[in-house]
């Protein structure tokens, strides 16, 4: 164990906090207290970033989590490990409340002193916050959460709030779930995460669903979590990570949607020109359809079982404008109108020109009638009170 006056002699000389380029500080297991965090307060306000805090198994309480509140006031840190210790509703408020709360990558609270639902609605609203990095966090735990059991309902609030989350990736509950029948906990769970990361409702609700969530785990009965086939695939798209939101939802389109009968109304109001893209969406995988089957998209030119998605749409869709042109005649009235249209408004544009213009010269006309008359004052006024123009003296030699 590391002391509180061991802790003096590495981050303080002559009383003052040292000053250094350190940016990972792991103090976990060392059960320092309080009086530990007050001491280290002042040493990590030094720098203006760190990637890493742990102060995990550090016998903090809500004092000592305000304490870390006030570090991330002031400090951007990334990674802060919090688990195992005494924090209670309030001290996770005074973190998720914090300045720089925002830019945690990752936060683990599991093992502390949480009761249950006023935990769950705090954490509920900050990943529900516009703006926020969180990638990961950890939370479960307590004593009185380990004796009447994590609720269902709580990891579901907890999934609601991630609808319009774009950066939480993996939710990690560490609590028995043991009031409920496996079977039915497993059910709840799945189809809220499907409802969360790939509703197939409609064609707006897959568009809307999340594309950045892609692990949950949760303790059940001394049992994992075990999601189904489905369930699978939809986060094994959403784990991609070096695609864009757009493209996992080009491959949730091409893998949920775009089977046997689907509805093409979504589609109909579309212009002609957007015909190609919409029949490459439906017969050509996508980067990301084809890491999550294992495949390169180069390598396949059309997918099986796709042409009746195309004819769909070719029946569906405006027949008459998407495979017919134009009369000659038609086409020729058209760009005769465009070209009246564009002379009309060149000839106005010359007119509004010329008028501006024959202003300008009215006012120049004006303003050089106003400067000879100010002249002819001056030189009236010159002449009563006795003054004459100067004239330049010759000089005539003799």
């Amino acid at each position: 164990y590391i002391s509180v006056d061991v802790l003096r002699a590495l981050f303080y000389t002559n009383g003052s906090p040292n000053i250094s380029p350190l940016s990972c500080l792991r103090l976990g297991g060392n059960d320092f207290g309080l009086e530990g965090v007050r001491l280290l307060v002042p040493f990590l306000k030094t720098r203006s970033e760190m990637d890493d805090l742990d102060l995990s198994d550090s016998n903090l309480d809500d004092e000592g989590a305000r304490l870390i509140a006030d570090v991330l006031d002031a400090v951007l840190v990334k990674e802060l490990f919090l688990a195992r210790n005494n924090i209670t509703v309030a001290g996770m408020s005074s973190i998720l409340n914090s300045r720089y709360s925002t830019t945690l990558l990752h936060l683990d609270m599991n093992g502390n002193n949480f009761s249950g639902r006023p935990e769950i609605d705090i954490i509920a609203r900050f990943l529900g916050r516009d703006g926020i990095a969180l990638e990961s966090i950890v939370i479960g735990g307590g004593d009185e959460l380990e004796s009447e059991g994590f609720q269902v309902e709580w990891v579901e609030i907890l999934l609601r709030s991630l609808r319009n989350n774009s950066s939480l990736r993996q939710l990690s509950i560490f609590s028995n779930i043991h009031d409920y029948v496996l079977g039915s906990i497993s059910t709840q769970l799945i189809n809220e995460i499907i409802n969360l990361t790939g509703n197939t409702s409609s064609f707006d609700a897959l568009c809307n669903s999340n594309h950045t969530f892609a692990s949950l785990n949760v303790t059940v009965d001394e049992e994992s979590f075990e999601p189904t086939l489905h369930l699978r695939r939809l986060l094994k798209i959403n784990n991609i990570r070096d695609i864009s939101s757009n493209q996992r939802l080009r491959c949730k389109l091409q893998s949920f949607y775009f089977q046997e009968i689907f509805s093409v109304e979504p589609f109909l109001s579309m212009k002609v020109s957007m015909m190609p893209n919409v029949l490459e969406l439906v017969t050509q995988p996508s980067d990301a359809q084809g890491k999550e089957v294992g495949i390169c998209s180069k390598c396949v030119a059309t997918l099986n079982g796709n042409l009746s998605d195309t004819y769909q749409f070719i029946r569906h869709w405006n027949v008459p404008l998407l495979f017919s042109f134009p009369p000659q005649l038609t086409e020729c009235q058209k760009l005769e109108g465009e070209m009246k249209q564009m002379q009309f408004e060149s000839n106005l544009k010359i007119k509004q020109l010329e008028d501006a213009l024959r202003d300008a010269e009215q006012k120049m006309q004006l303003l050089e009638l106003e400067n000879k008359r100010l002249m002819s004052e001056i030189e009236g006024v010159n002449m009563n009170n006795g003054c004459y123009p100067h004239k330049q003296s010759k000089t005539v030699s003799k």
